[in-house]
């Protein structure tokens, strides 16, 4: 399902940044900082399937529940 990538990176984002700019920002720049350019991929973005794993690690260790 192309997406997958962009759709837990867009949640993250709305969960950790909660309407706020400079979280959304931040939350963006601790992506990028850890591989993940969210900038990068698109709702027709291929999944890899490594890739989809490494995105839910992120994820969970930003305390966010998928």
């Amino acid at each position: 399902m192309p997406g997958r990538i962009k759709q837990i990176i867009d949640k993250v984002v709305q969960v950790k940044g909660r309407g706020n700019p400079i979280l959304i920002k931040s939350t963006k720049l601790k992506f990028t900082l850890k591989g993940i350019d969210p900038e990068a991929y698109t709702m027709s973005s291929p999944d890899d399937p490594l890739l989809i794993a490494r995105v839910e690690d992120i994820a969970r260790s930003f305390g966010v529940p998928l």
